[in-house]
């Protein structure tokens, strides 16, 4: 009796296709969104299988499905067959659809069975071209109906030779036009911000010709265009019918992208300059970025998406300890870029650990890269600003350091053509007056019939006129030495002998000897004798120097 009732219980539940038991999306009446987190999955790596062959063998129940909730299956160049149940217990909406939300994908075959039959079969990818697809839309969209009380089985057969996502979202219509809405005005917003800061800082470049704003501006436009691939805007708006371009559109950018970010790296931190040992990380990034690009255009496959990768893993490694050590030695626009990179990676970090489930899906990690790269360009525009108003700080430090410069040269000039002319006239002086005193020191020989005193105040006036003479070439020579010039007796910097000579004419030891001397009765009969004449001119000489 136990047996017979349990079965009762369990009978309708058996036959019941919208059991609990079921696996997959139970669609509800007060919900029109449901985030795909399990699945089956299939991998094939002979790419042999066939839907056909798959259904077969789920009849055999041999069909070797894994439920995983990891539907991010990296690189792989096997085809991957996915399975989503999809039971509607009670929402009144009957027309729903499935959102790829990764556009990447470079082949998507969506295929619907309802209550056993097949009733869709969609192809899609980005190796077909865009108006190809079954919705005109930056992802990839599926609709398929799912009415009440029906069981609807969804499969997907994925193929690419990039990174392998299966990231999907059943909506309403209405919910997908909402959320559309929504993600176009952020990434307007977004785009927006960009394309400003790019053509301000074009600009700026052709205001100023600093280099710096065109290597920005590359970067900025590289990086743009990378994100609206990434996101699948690329291919809606731009090239929709350039298949081949975008199928390599994104490693090329990619490479593109981290090839300006060394290039502009090593010019707006003057790397080469400052940490010429960590310059050459960005060097290695650079050749690695132009290795990528070469790659993606000629040889597009597995490796050139592993590359791109590694390049993604690899830069912060690079730009965020050259930053860091630009900081130490004092480099202000090396602050802008820290924060700036810091930001960027912070984001793209907040994305990518959603993705793996270590952090909540929110409104921060959903658009992560969106928020941390927005920050990223703004920073580094005010870097470049900050920049600017720094050299211009040091110019006109230069400009007025300068001028300082320049007027105490012309100060000093002044200064050593006062000197020099002072100098000239002292050693002028200094010569006038031994010339006639050779002249005097000859006639003194012979003079021996004045009296002894007579012949002692001439020569003392002799010897007081050689003193001075001597003492000014002398002093000539001691400041012309101090000063590094080479001796001379015609040029001097020195005020020294002038000064030397006012004084001993003030004190007028020289005119009183003279005078003394041409008081004496003597003197004048000397004057009547020819030899004597040259003692005479040396009078007169150092009368007119008196006067």
């Amino acid at each position: 009796m136990p047996t017979i009732l349990l079965a009762a219980l369990l009978l309708p539940v058996l036959l019941n296709p919208l059991s609990a038991a079921d696996s997959g999306v139970a669609l509800q009446e007060d919900q029109s969104a449901y985030a795909i987190t399990k699945a089956e999955v299939i991998v094939d790596p002979s790419k042999e299988l066939s839907v056909e062959r798959i259904l077969e063998a789920q009849k055999r129940k041999t069909a070797a499905w894994r439920e995983t909730d990891n539907l991010n299956f990296g690189y792989s160049t096997a085809r991957y067959w996915v399975k989503v149940p999809v039971v509607n217990r009670g929402a009144s909406a009957t027309d729903w659809t499935l959102e790829l939300r990764y556009p990447l994908v470079q082949t998507v075959h969506f295929y619907q069975f309802t209550n056993g039959r097949q009733v869709a079969e969609v192809k899609a990818g980005r190796l077909l071209p865009f108006h190809d697809r079954p919705v005109d839309y930056r992802t990839l969209l599926f609709n398929f109906s799912a009415p009440k009380g029906t069981r609807t089985e969804l499969y997907l057969m994925l193929e690419s030779v990039g990174t392998m996502r299966a990231l999907m979202t059943i909506y309403t219509h209405d919910a997908l036009l909402t959320q559309g809405t929504t993600t176009m005005a952020a990434m307007g917003i977004y785009f927006g911000i960009l394309l400003a800061m790019a053509l301000y800082n074009f600009f700026m470049f052709l205001s100023i010709r600093d280099r710096n704003h065109l290597f920005y501006v590359a970067y900025v436009l590289s990086f743009g265009l990378l994100q609206a691939c990434l996101n699948g805007l690329s291919y809606q708006y731009l090239w929709p019918d350039w298949v081949q371009w975008n199928k390599i559109s994104v490693p090329v950018l990619l490479g593109c992208t981290y090839m300006f970010l060394a290039i502009f790296t090593k010019s707006f931190l003057e790397t080469k300059r400052v940490v010429p040992r960590l310059d050459l990380g960005l060097t290695g990034l650079l050749l690695a970025s132009v290795a990528l690009v070469l790659w993606g255009i000629f040889d597009y496959g597995l490796f050139a998406n592993k590359l791109a990768s590694f390049l993604m893993s690899f830069a912060p490694w690079v730009v965020w300890p050259i930053s860091l050590r630009c900081i130490q030695l004092g480099s202000r626009p090396a602050i802008y870029y820290f924060i700036a990179f810091t930001c960027f990676f912070l984001g793209s970090s907040a994305y990518s650990a959603k993705d793996l489930s270590w952090l909540p899906a929110g409104f921060f990690t959903l658009n992560g890269t969106y928020f941390g790269s927005a920050a990223e360009m703004i920073l580094l525009s005010l870097g470049l600003a900050a920049r600017i108003k720094h050299m211009k700080e040091e110019k006109l430090r230069s400009e007025l350091q300068a001028v300082e410069a320049e007027r105490q040269l012309a100060e000093n000039r002044k200064e050593l053509e006062q000197q020099i002319a002072i100098s000239t006239l002292a050693s002028q002086v200094a010569h006038d007056i031994r010339s006639p005193l050779a002249a005097l020191d000859s006639v003194l020989k012979d003079v021996e019939q004045l009296p002894e005193a007579k012949r002692t105040v001439i020569r003392s006036a002799a010897g007081r006129i050689r003193d001075i003479a001597n003492d000014l070439l002398e002093k000539n020579r001691g400041e012309e030495e101090s000063q590094g010039c080479e001796p001379s007796t015609a040029d001097c910097d020195s005020q020294g002998p002038l000064e030397i000579l006012v004084q001993r004419e003030e004190q007028g030891e020289l005119d009183r000897m003279v005078k003394t001397a041409l008081r004496d009765p003597q003197w004048r009969y000397i004057k009547r004798l020819r030899w004597a004449s040259p003692l005479v001119e040396c009078a007169k000489s150092a009368r007119s120097f008196d006067n």
